[in-house]
């Protein structure tokens, strides 16, 4: 989904136009919490990507990425600048 396997493949507007609405709702919501410049958007959907392609190559059903994102979003959060507190439990 990530990557382009096929070469010169470009999808259609429509097809496309999922994925800006999918971007656009994000930034909303990330908007609400403080993260607003383009270079921390592009941070989230690089970590949140990346984990999503571990979690589903190398442990597909379990929770060995999914149960550190608690971790992850702290990471994310603290170096954005997101106030609020930490969502981990436990160290």
């Amino acid at each position: 989904m990530d990557q382009r396997t096929i070469p010169g493949f470009r999808p259609s507007d429509e097809a496309y136009a999922a994925s800006i609405a999918a971007y656009e709702r994000m930034r909303a919501v990330l908007g609400r919490y403080g993260v607003r410049s383009q270079a921390d958007l592009d941070l989230y959907t690089a970590l949140i990507g990346g984990f999503v392609d571990q979690q589903l190559a190398n442990d597909p059903g379990g929770t060995r990425w999914r149960r550190q994102l608690p971790r992850l979003m702290d990471m994310y959060c603290d170096e954005a600048g997101v106030p609020g507190p930490p969502l981990r439990r436990t160290r």
